[in-house]
């Protein structure tokens, strides 16, 4: 987990800067010098990125992971007809290493039968000394490997939709609570704060749940159970704490509209009274809920996917981030028209004295809970990803400063399930 928690503490440390000094600038007007800004820490970034290349280690290219998902599919269709035999008459490679280049072999699985068929052999399988060089053999079918990788894609799509749940929550921290803040006293001992710089809040409760887990919780549950907590049950935490947070803004709503009431007198367009500073457990909720659930997220779609599948892996975590905030948009959009019909003011006003933000947020919160309750369902049936051998050592090849070697590493012990 380290890595990945240094990584997200890192990403926040960027974010910090923008949170503070960016959005003071733009808050004053001074765009200009806002992007001088932005342009000046790329360029800084490119240069020490560039500086690392040199003790960079390339891993060989396995293949494109596509094209194997595409063959899978499209064999297991032709053969639909056959049926599918015992595990141990499937086809496989001889050997510790797959048909993918560096890639672990992976245990058969009894799920998703239907994909065992494009393992089957139909017709002779020639070896590769017996096939003539420069030709390809045509009669060879999917590799054992080969469709559990499709399986293991197919196993983690529940979870992922779970995840896409939770972003819907997270996205509201960079919309609804900025207008929020907006609708707030942002007046503290004569300083001005802009609604967009609350996000401090939430980049400091993630960094200090990060810490604390990584040097408190994680210890004590090594020293007290002998075990972490798994990725799934610290995801299963970040849940509950996004659903505090929902609830949290809800009731920091309803008490900015009882101060709001107070001080309209007829001009319903002014701010509450009601302090910015009010926001601040929201957006740290939030944060410690991202510290659990998308650090959680990271780590445990890169364990469980298969080695020619790390890039994929990544790329679900970016991709429940942006489904999140186009849902969430969806969700926006359709609630304004939905609350708003006739005369009627909508939940998300112009005017947010008029409206009920406070019920969007509970609404989001019971949305959160039943995304929770799908997840905890999910990750009971979830099966891991079971790598072949124990113990052994297999061949990886690698390319360090344009020159190929083998990277002799040593295979975890096998998981035969990855329990909640």
């Amino acid at each position: 987990m380290a890595f990945f928690s240094y990584f997200f503490v890192a990403n926040n440390v960027g974010s910090l800067f923008s949170d503070i000094a960016l959005a003071y600038l733009q808050d004053e007007g001074r765009w200009a010098l806002s992007f001088a800004f932005s342009a000046a820490a790329s360029f800084f970034g490119i240069i020490l990125f560039f500086s690392g290349t040199l003790r960079f280690r390339y891993f060989k290219p396995g293949g494109n992971p596509l094209i194997r998902i595409s063959q899978v599919i499209v064999a297991s269709f032709k053969n639909r007809k056959v049926k599918a035999p015992l595990a141990e008459h499937l086809y496989e490679v001889d050997g510790k290493i797959c048909s993918t280049i560096g890639g672990r072999k992976i245990v058969h699985t009894p799920e998703f039968k239907c994909l065992d068929k494009a393992a089957v052999a139909r017709h002779p399988v020639l070896s590769s000394e017996s096939t003539p060089k420069g030709s390809s053999n045509q009669w060879t079918p999917c590799t054992v490997t080969q469709v559990e990788e499709v399986k293991c894609i197919l196993r983690l799509f529940p979870i992922w939709l779970c995840t896409v749940v939770y972003s819907i929550a997270y996205n509201q921290m960079s919309s609804v609570f900025i207008e929020q803040g907006e609708a707030m006293n942002s007046t503290v001992s004569k300083l001005q704060i802009p609604p967009g710089s609350m996000n401090v809040f939430e980049i400091f409760g993630a960094s200090c749940f990060i810490a604390l887990y990584q040097f408190c919780i994680s210890p004590f549950m090594l020293k007290v159970f002998k075990k972490d907590l798994t990725e799934l049950r610290r995801m299963g935490i970040g849940f509950l704490v996004s659903i505090m947070a929902m609830f949290s803004a809800g009731l920091v709503e309803v008490y900015r509209l009882k101060h709001a009431k107070r001080v309209c007198a007829g001009r319903c367009n002014d701010s509450s009274n009601l302090s910015i500073l009010w926001q601040m457990p929201q957006y740290m909720l939030v944060g410690a809920s991202e510290a659990f659930t998308y650090v959680g997220m990271m780590e445990f779609f890169n364990k469980e996917s298969p080695d020619g599948l790390k890039s994929f892996a990544s790329a679900l975590y970016v991709a429940s981030m942006s489904a999140g905030s186009y849902l969430s948009e969806i969700i926006v959009i359709v609630i304004v028209k939905a609350s708003g019909k006739g005369s009627r003011d909508s939940w998300i006003s112009e005017n947010l004295n008029k409206g009920h933000m406070d019920k969007f947020y509970f609404l989001i919160g019971l949305l959160n809970a039943f995304g929770f309750i799908l997840f905890v369902v999910c990750a009971k049936r979830y099966r891991g990803v079971q790598f072949a051998g124990h113990n052994e050592e297999i061949g990886i090849s690698v390319i360090i400063n344009g020159e190929e070697e083998v990277a002799r590493i040593e295979e975890i012990e096998v998981v035969s399930s990855l329990k909640l």
